[in-house]
């Protein structure tokens, strides 16, 4: 059985106080960001339990909502384009591989 790493990021990331995070990509990027918002995988789906995150930088945080273009602000990423997440509340990093 595969361990769902989202599900290990969203208890973990729902209970910090300081919800600044440092994102790295499989790409390569790191983004410092925050989580404001997720798709949850269908109730008949129970792997992955989130499908995507949606991530705000930190000085985008303060402007939440939807730009002059109608787009939302932030970004959407999926849950297998996450190398690693570090927690910057505590210095923790939580590293996502593929297991069987």
């Amino acid at each position: 059985m595969k361990t769902d790493f989202s599900k290990l990021l969203y208890d973990k990331y729902f209970h910090l106080n300081n919800r600044k995070i440092e994102v790295k990509l499989k790409s390569g990027p790191i983004v410092a960001c925050i989580i404001i918002g997720f798709y949850k995988a269908s109730d008949e789906d129970d792997h992955p339990y989130i499908k995507k995150w949606h991530i705000s930088t930190i000085t985008e945080k303060n402007a939440l909502g939807i730009n002059s273009l109608d787009i939302l602000n932030g970004n959407t990423i999926d849950q297998d384009d996450i190398a690693e997440v570090k927690f910057i509340e505590d210095g923790s990093v939580l590293k996502f591989f593929d297991c069987d």
